[in-house]
Order: structure tokens, then sequence, then C-alpha cells
């Protein structure tokens, strides 16, 4: 049976994203589960039974509307959850430009792009974007 309504979730391998995902899939809704690789989609389709998957790596924003443009896109979506996310914590003198350049990709450009190339099916449902980000940040140490 079709659920209620369609989700795209980025992180639901894990912590936040994770049991957004249990909770929206135990409720019934549709969920399309976003991937870095193929082997990932698979686990997490194991994990989710009639999910689907979207596979592209959000540490490489450039090629993502070239991911998708190969795979099938939902007609619809009523909610775009974005909760993957990376840190790499360290002085900022020890930070590189790879290092910095690698969080910025994952955690803003990505999902500007992914929002970006989902318009169309945000639109036709009047979908929302969420982006999940955890407190940690709030209490970080030096």
């Amino acid at each position: 049976m079709a659920g209620m309504a369609t989700h795209v979730i980025t992180g639901a391998g894990s912590g936040i994203g994770a049991a957004v995902a249990r909770r929206l899939h135990a409720r019934g809704d549709d969920l399309v589960l976003h991937a870095r690789d193929a082997g990932r989609a698979k686990e997490l389709a194991a994990e989710f039974p009639g999910a689907r998957t979207l596979v592209g790596d959000l540490s490489d924003p450039d090629r993502l509307s070239w991911a998708l443009s190969h795979q099938t896109l939902p007609d619809r979506v009523d909610s775009l959850l974005h909760s993957a996310g990376v840190v790499d914590l360290g002085p900022v003198g020890d930070l590189t430009p790879k290092t910095w350049r690698h969080q910025l990709n994952v955690n803003l450009v990505a999902p500007a792009e992914l929002t970006r190339l989902l318009l169309p099916q945000l639109r036709a449902a009047q979908g929302h974007v969420v982006f999940v980000n955890s407190g940690a940040g709030l209490s970080a140490h030096a």
C-alpha cells in the first residue's frame, strides 16, 4: 500500500536521519533514501523494506546532477530531509583547504544542489525542505 507522503532523506543510515526514517517508515510513508554509493543503497533498502534509494556522493556536489539524471526520481516530494553531515574537528591552524572543502560540500553545497534538483517535485507537492543539524555544535570545545 502506498504511503501518505513521499520523503527524500539524506543520512538515513545513522543518527537523527535513521530515527526519522524509522518513524516515517513505520507510519507507512514512502521513503526515498539517499546513499553515497550502490553498496550503501543496498544496505538501506534492506533496512527499510519498500523504500527506494537514490545514489550520489554528497562530497562531490558537481556530479549530483549527472548521478540523479541516470536514476528514477519520485514524481512528487512532500519533504526533503537533509540530515547527512560531516565534521572534522581540529584547531583552525591544522585544518587544510581540502578539509574545509569536504565539510562545506557535504554540509552546504550538496544539500543546496540536491534541493535545486528536486525543486520540480517539491513544488508539485508543495513540499518542505528541512535541514537537520546536531546540537553538538552548540557546545563545541576549543
